[in-house]
């Protein structure tokens, strides 16, 4: 018969093994999460590709001086909106900076669409738009072309240096991310205020709906992408 000091190890040893158990299930599970945070990041790449080129052929038409009423929809990014506060223990400063820096951007970028949508719902539908209108749709496609490049540029650096996307002020790395910025800011000028020769508001017309089917987009140089 075990003595009560036997049975008590024996139930100590239990314990040990179950909580082992669970703290060895609960790590695979945030790790598993993690990678499907990586894979969203991936997943969201490439849909801002998407609106950059749905915001670059904006920016084709406003130099045109007109204005294409079709509008694009919001990017959803379901892994962060519900599992963030799972991995958060497991992630480092740089880490946590990076994914809330993305993601706030990618919510201003979804504020910025749902402001366009709701200008090109307001435009007249059978009078001519005023002057002020075709301002604010050139302004607001260079707007969205920025945002778009910007977000992809934080993405781009969290996947190449998952374990430590350190962004300091001072480092080389932020001096580079601003000359980024400024030569996109300048060819989204260059496109906004210098038409291509090639380019027509004909040439626009032959595609429906831009953000409708993939063969539709075309690139400062009025070539099918």
């Amino acid at each position: 018969m075990e003595s009560w000091a036997e049975q008590a190890g024996l139930i100590l040893l239990g314990v040990f093994v179950a909580q082992s158990v669970n703290y060895l299930a609960s790590k695979r599970r945030v790790h598993k999460i993690i990678k499907l945070h990586i894979e969203e990041l991936k997943q969201l790449s490439l849909e801002v590709d998407r609106l950059t080129l749905i915001f670059e052929r904006q920016l084709q038409i406003a130099s045109l001086g007109g204005i294409n009423q079709s509008f694009a929809l919001p990017i959803k990014a379901p892994i962060y909106a519900h599992h963030y506060s799972d991995i958060m223990a497991e992630l480092n400063i740089d880490q946590r900076i990076s994914y809330q820096m993305i993601h706030t951007q990618i919510d201003s970028l979804n504020q910025h669409l749902a402001e366009a949508r709701e200008f090109i719902a307001n435009l007249p539908v059978l009078s001519k738009p005023e002057e002020a209108d075709f301002e604010k749709y050139a302004q607001s496609a260079h707007e969205g072309f920025l945002a778009c490049k910007v977000i992809q540029w934080h993405i781009s650096y969290h996947l190449n240096n998952q374990s430590k996307p350190t962004l300091g002020y001072k480092d080389k790395k932020h001096q580079e991310f601003l000359q980024y910025y400024q030569d996109v800011y300048d060819e989204a000028t260059a496109i906004k205020t210098h038409p291509s020769a090639d380019l027509s508001p004909d040439f626009f017309e032959k595609i429906y709906d831009p953000s409708a089917f993939g063969n539709g987009y075309f690139n400062s140089h009025g070539e099918r992408i």
